[in-house]
């Protein structure tokens, strides 16, 4: 489809990197303020990306990307990076004043939706899903006029150590994420969860093993950083300057945010402290002092998050959540409901 106001591409281009670099997250007063920094580093990186751009006098005000992933029977479309320019942040879509306008480019959407320039057609499987902070009025109502619904919950949790310990009587053992052999064990972990792929899944993996050989305890984790601009709540600046200059909490937490954005997690029963061991020695290997694991709500790594020492900031911060919103184009209702039921798998790299 010939589209007007919408221009599709693989690649992204400075203009797009410019305005992610820019852009603001969060939901103001009610969630933590920030930007994403790195964005270069991931920007190019992205497996089979979709930019989707909204140009005025050839500059690009909005965009985003959806990130093609194969799932057993179906194809699925990770959207991120749904991001414009300040003077348009608050309609969310930057709909020309003209009516007849505002409708072709709605139509667009919804032709691009439907799989119009994304190899699909509107008689294949396949879904659109993203993550969206319900408290933010703008993309509830965007997500919900364009067919998205919201499936399951999911929340952050954050795992910190002012004094990570170097824990050396346990043996750390490294090879590729995406070897045979950690694939084979992800894929058979998380064999009940939606949503899980192996794209983000292509560092160093660092694993624990028992006497007989066996794993108990693996993750890989990746350096990432932030720049904060306010926390939560009406004092939220004040509470952030306070973070940075006391002595200690200013390793937890600062303006400029550096964690480990944690991926792949695994363990087997029993052995939840083997893998609270492992991470905190990888924060101390890395230097770092916090890292993030997002999770479903309703699942067995909540569960396991909770069995474990996250540390003094998961005290002093509440839990953050947000929805897993899902537009589904030709499946069936069994697949839709098994869709909703099971957990889903949420990868931090795709949400930082």
């Amino acid at each position: 489809m010939q589209f007007k106001y919408l221009t599709i591409q693989q690649t992204p281009t400075n203009q797009i990197e410019n305005l992610l670099k820019a852009n603001v997250i969060g939901t103001p007063g009610l969630s933590m303020l920030y930007q994403h920094m790195g964005v270069d580093l991931k920007l190019y990186n992205i497996a089979k990306p979709h930019f989707i751009t909204v140009k005025r006098n050839e500059k690009v005000i909005g965009t985003c990307c959806f990130c093609e992933r194969d799932f057993q029977g179906s194809a699925g479309f990770y959207v991120r990076y749904f991001a414009f320019v300040n003077e348009f942040r608050i309609k969310g879509i930057p709909y020309p004043k003209n009516k007849e306008k505002t409708s072709i480019i709605r139509s667009e959407i919804k032709a691009l939706l439907n799989g119009s320039d994304f190899n699909v057609n509107a008689q294949s499987n396949f879904f659109h899903y993203a993550y969206v902070d319900p408290r933010n009025p703008r993309s509830a109502n965007v997500c919900e006029e364009f067919g998205f619904v919201p499936i399951r919950k999911y929340t952050t949790r954050v795992f910190s150590r002012i004094f990570p310990k170097r824990h050396l009587d346990l043996e750390i053992k490294e090879i590729n994420s995406s070897s045979d052999k950690i694939k084979k064990l992800l894929e058979n972990f998380y064999k009940d969860y939606n949503h899980f792929s192996c794209e983000n899944l292509d560092k160093t993996y660092y694993y624990v093993e028992n006497g007989a050989g066996k794993v108990i305890a693996g993750v890989q984790v990746n350096a990432d950083a932030w720049r904060v601009l306010s926390l939560p709540g009406k004092y939220g600046k004040v509470l952030l300057k306070a973070f940075g200059v006391t002595l200690f909490l200013s390793r937890l937490l600062s303006k400029h945010f550096n964690f480990l954005a944690v991926e792949g997690i695994y363990f087997t029963a029993g052995h939840e402290h083997v893998f609270e061991k492992l991470l905190e020695k990888l924060l101390y290997q890395y230097k770092l002092h916090t890292a993030i694991m997002v999770v479903d709500n309703n699942s067995q790594l909540y569960e396991f998050t909770n069995k474990i020492d996250l540390g003094w900031l998961a005290k002093l911060s509440p839990e953050v959540h947000g929805d897993v919103i899902v537009r589904y184009q030709t499946l069936s209702d069994n697949f839709i409901a098994t869709d909703k039921a099971k957990p889903c798998y949420i990868s931090v790299h795709d949400v930082s």
